[in-house]
């Protein structure tokens, strides 16, 4: 028996979750070959609004989302490098144009550059894709800034389609299956979207920034947790259990016996007891609730002379919650390539070696998730504004004005004194190179060198001051090792305990002359 997956109801499929497949073999049904957009259109709505539920109340997704936007950015984001052959041009860029966009780049003015790549990585994380429209006219607080769409508006079908193009989703696709547009839900007053005639924006004009693509017949994306949502589920039903516990822990369960040999688990009473004792068959003849009184601070039992109360001994709902927790956390960070580690920050019974493994595999997933930011969405958005100031005259036109780099944020040295170690046996062996080792760091090179160089030839000046301040009872050639934070190797200091006198002058370091 086979099945039309329109023959069921939309959303059914993520209803059902990860007893889909079981409920089909159950029942004999045969899911036939369908493209990775037709399960979407039924599907990808329901499990927005799922995503969208979790990220804002469970902590265990927002606290993802938010460490690896963390990780991901830094602390200040990825900072650009212009590489046009041009000095003054470069400069013009990164320290006029850029800074000038960087500091309100969408229309509401509510974001800097950082906050807008966060949202832009938040976002494709939470839902999948998002839109950025590219604002012109003349307006000049509007021109050349973001106008940011959420995944919930590219929807409906616009009210003009080009010839021969088809909706998919909202977005527009020509015959080849290229986005060519999209459609863009309005919004009630009320917040709702409303999916009817939405307003058409040409590709050209905006920026698609979604999670990279697992199918070639795929037009939108899902939530990168997708395949998570029901472990997240279940350990907020653990977490929400364990809390309740203590809670019914916190309260008294007892059990009363009385003179006569009744017993029985008896409740508390709260508030005052206003029966009176008179005499001991009156006491005899009272309930057990009429006994026992909560005053809030205390109880108190009024105890015949052969009654006694013994607390009942009650067991938390998971004598491994803590395992349990790790495990379906740890299940849960697959699909980021997060350990829980990190997400946790506890590292429990781990050494350096297995550390550094762990650690790896995930500085592993947000390089790649770095990359595929800084090609599809930072890059492309340095190519618009650097086009709109060719365009307008404020930058000149040469064939290497969009050379560009990204300096995405690193990561420490999980044991400085081990790497330090491993690079420089690398360094001697012609194995890697200084490239390589500043990369690992997230340095660039050349600046690296122009920065180092200068800090040698001004350690070198004020050494020579110093020197001729102290009219030579303080020698620069010594001095200057100790100001540009050079260590003087073992067998350099030991000639130099070995050659008696002073030590010439010309051995400093070359002047700015090269002298």
């Amino acid at each position: 028996m086979s099945y039309r997956h329109s023959d069921m109801l939309p959303g059914h499929y993520d209803a059902l979750g990860y007893k889909a497949a079981a409920y089909g073999r159950e029942h004999g049904l045969v899911s036939p070959p369908t493209t990775a957009d037709y399960h979407m259109r039924y599907d990808r709505d329901t499990i927005l609004g799922v995503a969208r539920t979790m990220d804002r109340e469970v902590w265990l997704i927002e606290g993802l989302l938010n460490r690896a936007v963390d990780y991901i950015l830094g602390p200040v984001g990825f900072t650009l490098q212009a590489k046009t052959g041009d000095p003054k041009i470069n400069d013009l860029i990164e320290k006029g144009l850029w800074p000038a966009f960087a500091e309100s780049p969408e229309v509401r003015g509510l974001m800097d550059w950082r906050a807008y790549q966060a949202l832009n990585l938040r976002e494709s994380l939470v839902v999948g894709d998002q839109l950025h429209i590219k604002l012109g006219g003349e307006d000049p607080d509007v021109a050349g800034r973001f106008q940011h769409v959420e995944s919930e508006r590219i929807t409906g079908r616009p009210a003009t389609v080009p010839e021969g193009a088809t909706v998919e989703q909202g977005v527009v696709l020509d015959k080849y299956g290229r986005m060519i547009g999209f459609s863009i839900a309005d919004v009630s007053p009320g917040g709702y979207v409303t999916p009817g005639a939405g307003r058409y924006v040409r590709a050209t004009d905006a920026i698609f920034f979604g999670q990279p693509y697992k199918r070639s017949s795929q037009t939108r994306h899902m939530p990168i947790f997708t395949s998570g949502l029901p472990i997240a589920h279940r350990l907020d039903d653990v977490l929400t259990s364990e809390a309740i516990s203590w809670q019914v822990l916190s309260r008294l369960v007892a059990t009363l016996k009385r003179d006569g040999g009744s017993s029985g688990k008896q409740p508390i009473r709260s508030g005052i007891n206003a029966a009176e004792r008179t005499s001991d068959a009156a006491t005899r003849n009272r309930t057990a609730a009429q006994l026992v009184t909560d005053i809030g601070t205390a109880i108190l039992f009024q105890a015949g002379p052969n009654d006694s109360l013994d607390v009942v001994s009650q067991n938390r709902p998971s004598l491994n919650l803590a395992q349990s927790v790790e495990t379906f956390a740890r299940l849960f960070c697959v699909p980021l390539g997060m350990p829980v580690e990190v997400l946790l920050l506890y590292w429990r019974q781990f050494n350096y070696s297995s550390a550094r493994i762990v650690l790896l595999q995930a500085f592993l997933a947000f390089r790649k998730q770095q990359q595929h930011q800084a090609v599809n969405f930072h890059s492309r958005a340095y190519r618009w504004q650097i086009g709109r100031a060719v365009a307008s005259g404020k930058l000149p036109w040469r064939p290497d004005i969009l050379q560009h780099e990204w300096n995405v944020p690193s990561w420490p040295w999980i044991d400085e004194d081990r790497e330090v170690s491993a690079w420089a046996r690398k360094l001697d062996r012609a194995i890697a190179t200084q490239t390589d080792v500043l990369g690992s760091l997230g340095i660039d090179l050349d600046e690296q060198r122009a920065n180092r160089k200068k800090e040698l030839l001004d350690a070198w000046k004020a050494a020579l001051e110093i020197e001729e301040e102290t009219r030579g009872g303080i020698r620069a050639v010594e001095l200057w090792r100790h100001l540009s934070g050079l260590e003087q190797g073992k067998t350099e200091a030991a000639v130099r305990a070995a050659t008696p006198g002073p030590t010439p002058i010309d051995e400093g370091p070359p002047n700015a002359d090269g002298n």
